[in-house]
């Protein structure tokens, strides 16, 4: 029975730190034992759900209810997106009362010299104004920045730095505070870096990028784009060994798990989240979030039938069929899919790629 109120939370590290971290900070018997509070999601009204709990459920009632609607894992990059409203229940009303939306899509890119974390939240607890807050805890580091794609955040170590770009606030209200403990034992300190918004509905949107030196740290810059869902955005990331990240996301609308028509510089795709990286002229990797399909330059990288998610490098294209885990259904198996693998892509400029 260790669950904990974690909806969408993660873990992010690399070069031999743990930027993002976490640790239980209040034992066993503590009023915030298990709280939401001390992990890295967004909290609403400043949290505390485990005092809305049963006394004798170790404050974790709606821990477990949270599903993975969307998933693609690959050497190149990671797509997850986790569903949380139940998790986000009040438990203090008697009906069920799940949060109206509490969405969060993640995409891990591994591979380079800059690997990095994009984050995209969408949350709505209710039809009334609440506060939201975004949080990540860091170890007792140095941090200094806005948080902005101009002056990111910017957690130094030793032997690598994090840099935190918001791309939406675009000019986030950023407190950085110890993070407080309940227990004598709990010897280390974590700092909370928690960004505010007080709405009905918030969208947060964040890149996490990791170097082993500030000189390494790659840039991000935001892209024009064409798209009907007012939830859309994009980002261009440049990265120190000259390739370049065209990303883009959408919120999902109307949980079909298809996004609307989305393009972003040579980027066109439905997929609720989309990545392509390029060195030169050539397609290097790429990554589809449930949609059914990714084009570069109108040549096309993903095509199938259903929505799909595929993540695609050197070692070649994994597709992963649609989850249905919010109907306690299987896997629907992907069938018919047109995935290239990046190799093949690699022809002069203005030929389309080679065979799936």
């Amino acid at each position: 029975n260790h669950q904990h109120y974690d909806m969408n939370s993660f873990l992010l590290g690399g070069f031999g730190t743990l930027f993002a971290t976490h640790a239980d900070l209040y034992p066993y018997g503590h009023l915030n034992h298990g709280v939401d509070f001390e992990h890295n999601m967004v909290v609403v009204d400043r949290g505390g759900w485990p005092a809305h709990d049963n006394q004798q459920s170790c404050g974790d009632d709606n821990s477990t209810l949270g599903v993975l609607v969307g998933l693609a894992l690959g050497e190149f990059a990671d797509y997850t997106r986790g569903d949380a409203k139940w998790s986000y229940r009040d438990n203090t009303i008697l009906n069920d009362n799940p949060a109206i939306r509490a969405e969060r899509a993640c995409l891990f890119v591994k591979q380079g010299s800059t690997p990095y974390l994009l984050a995209v939240d969408d949350l709505q607890f209710s039809h009334d104004p609440h506060r939201y807050d975004w949080h990540w805890h860091a170890p007792d580091l140095p941090i200094d920045g806005a948080g902005t794609l101009d002056d990111p955040l910017i957690i130094a170590a030793e032997e690598a730095v994090c840099g935190i770009h918001f791309v939406t606030p675009r000019e986030p209200a950023i407190t950085v505070e110890p993070a407080e403990s309940g227990q004598r034992r709990y010897r280390s300190t974590l700092k909370r870096i928690a960004a505010t918004q007080n709405d009905i509905r918030v969208r947060y949107a964040a890149v996490a990028t990791l170097a082993a030196s500030a000189d390494g740290q790659a840039r991000v810059h935001r892209l024009d784009l064409r798209c009907e869902n007012p939830t859309a955005g994009a980002v261009r990331i440049e990265l120190p060994d000259g390739s370049v990240d065209y990303v883009a996301w959408q919120s999902e609308e109307d949980q079909l798990q298809l996004g609307s028509s989305l393009t972003a510089g040579p980027l066109e795709t439905n997929g609720l989240l989309a990545m392509v990286r390029v060195r030169g002229d050539k397609v290097v990797g790429y990554v589809l979030g449930e949609g059914t399909y990714l084009r570069w330059q109108e040549h096309a990288l993903v095509g199938s039938e259903a929505s799909v998610c595929v993540s695609a490098g050197a070692e070649g294209a994994r597709v992963f069929g649609r989850r249905r885990t919010r109907e306690g259904l299987p896997t629907v198996e992907p069938v018919g899919v047109q995935a290239w693998r990046p190799r093949a892509l690699q022809a002069p400029a203005g030929q389309a790629p080679g065979s799936p």
